[in-house]
């Protein structure tokens, strides 16, 4: 039986955070925050499911601040979503979002670059369940 929902098949762009350098935000993390919040809004295929959906992620960019009291991170996704049976486009769009960490966040400049990230993907993820719960409750 095929689910109604999705099956989040790749998610890809993401970097490996080297604890020499700058906070990143890698593949992994971001599919499990993406998968989470599909979950949540009851909009992702359970298990192994085959869904009637596949939805591809390419992390395309994230914009941080090298240096400052207020970190501004800007990340940049593009989210494919298509129909695994006629393989029919049904959103492809790419979503830019941004979140600012400040000096009350944290004040050792690495974690607060790192709730910049977090916060800037949580947006990005937000503003994409957004528009695809009005997608969806545009074709009921």
């Amino acid at each position: 039986m095929r689910s109604n929902k999705n099956l989040l098949t790749e998610v890809t762009g993401g970097e490996e955070t080297n604890p020499m350098w700058t906070s990143e935000v890698d593949n992994q993390g971001f599919r499990k925050a993406i998968e989470e919040s599909l979950r949540i809004q009851q909009l992702l295929a359970p298990g192994n499911a085959n869904g009637k959906y596949s939805l591809r992620v390419n992390l395309e960019e994230v914009d941080q601040p090298s240096f400052g009291l207020n970190f501004t991170v800007t990340s940049t996704a593009n989210y494919l979503l298509q129909g695994n049976k006629a393989k029919n486009t049904i959103f492809d769009k790419k979503i830019t979002a941004s979140h600012t960490a400040t000096f009350g966040d944290a004040a050792y400049g690495p974690n607060r670059l790192k709730l910049a990230n977090e916060g800037s993907i949580k947006e990005n993820i937000k503003n994409f369940i957004n528009m695809l719960l009005q997608l969806k409750s545009g074709s009921n």
